[in-house]
């Protein structure tokens, strides 16, 4: 098997540890004063290979964890000594990576989800959820980091977009990979926002149920049949066989496809409802998407976005 020398590579370590083929050079002795796991491991004998006995003049340990989350830990612990230093380049880079992927206002967020992430974070891709749940990990638990804290209120509620299942036990796996739970505490912190954004479902879709009822009683335009008619359609894409919570933070125009698509429908949803009705739901349904919008951060127990912005 070919070795891989990691980013990981201190010019002043004294240890090689070996994971999937991926080598990191690091301090033995700091990581075992961090952690019993690594001074355990350590202790262990290993097996004696001359030819991989020593690289780069270092002892290899072998572990049998995977090399992306021994590159996590590794990189947590040594990024941690560089924010004690004030070494602030790197945690400033990925500070602002991550908040134009998890962005804080309505406009910022549509433009980016027009976008590919950076991350290739996407609400379907098993692999993107892992990427998703390792970002809300790290930033739930590094809470002492204010510059993190914005981008949790998407974060938490892209998390929301993964069933229960997934939420609690991770993505099932396809393969030997492991899976990447939440959490314990962004299991609660997601779920408790999960329960509040269901109770605002019904009021964020009340344009559905409102169909051929906009328009004043001095508005003469006729309802057009198709008014009627559609409001069954519209109730089973929105409602049935459960509740859409990707729907909730879309734009009007990207909801409109969306159901189109899902309904077969031929025609735009303009050409199906008279000017009163498509114009009573849209704005309806505009103003409903920019109070979630706004209330977002409270619906995971924060504060407001301008608290936030101020620690940011």
């Amino acid at each position: 098997m070919s070795l891989i020398r990691s980013n990981i590579w201190l010019a002043d370590g004294n240890i090689v540890i070996q994971a999937d083929g991926v080598q990191f050079k690091v301090h033995q002795g700091y990581l075992a004063r961090l952690s019993t796991i690594f001074s355990d491991a350590f202790s262990m004998p290993q097996p004696r290979d001359g030819a991989q006995l020593r690289v780069d003049g270092c002892h290899v340990l072998h572990l049998q964890d995977s090399a992306q989350d021994l590159a996590v830990v590794l990189s947590e612990i040594y990024d941690r000594i560089g924010r004690k230093y004030e070494i602030q380049h790197i945690f400033k880079e990925g500070g602002s990576r991550l908040r134009a992927e998890f962005p804080n206002t309505l406009w910022e967020l549509s433009r980016f989800e027009s976008q590919a992430g950076w991350l290739g974070i996407d609400v379907e891709e098993a692999e993107g959820t892992k990427v998703l749940f390792r970002i809300v990990n790290f930033c739930t638990a590094r809470s002492d980091i204010e510059e993190l804290t914005p981008i949790l209120p998407i974060a938490y509620y892209r998390a929301n977009l993964r069933s229960i299942e997934t939420i609690l036990a991770g993505e099932p796996r396809l393969d030997d990979s492991p899976s990447v739970p939440l959490s314990p505490k962004a299991q609660r912190t997601t779920l408790l926002g999960r329960h509040r954004l269901l109770e605002r479902y019904g009021e964020f879709f009340a344009w559905v149920d409102s169909i051929g009822q906009f328009g004043s009683p001095f508005d003469w335009t006729p309802h057009t049949p198709q008014c009627s008619r559609m409001i069954l359609n519209l109730t089973k894409a929105v409602w049935k066989p459960k509740l859409r919570l990707i729907f909730m933070l879309r734009t009007w125009d990207e909801v409109e496809r969306q159901l189109q698509a899902e309904l077969g429908m031929m025609l735009e949803l303009k050409s199906l409802l008279c000017d009163a009705c498509y114009g009573g739901a849209r704005k309806t349904r505009v103003d409903a998407r920019q109070r979630l919008g706004n209330d977002l951060p409270g619906l995971f127990g924060f504060q407001s976005w301008a608290a936030l912005h101020k620690v940011a």
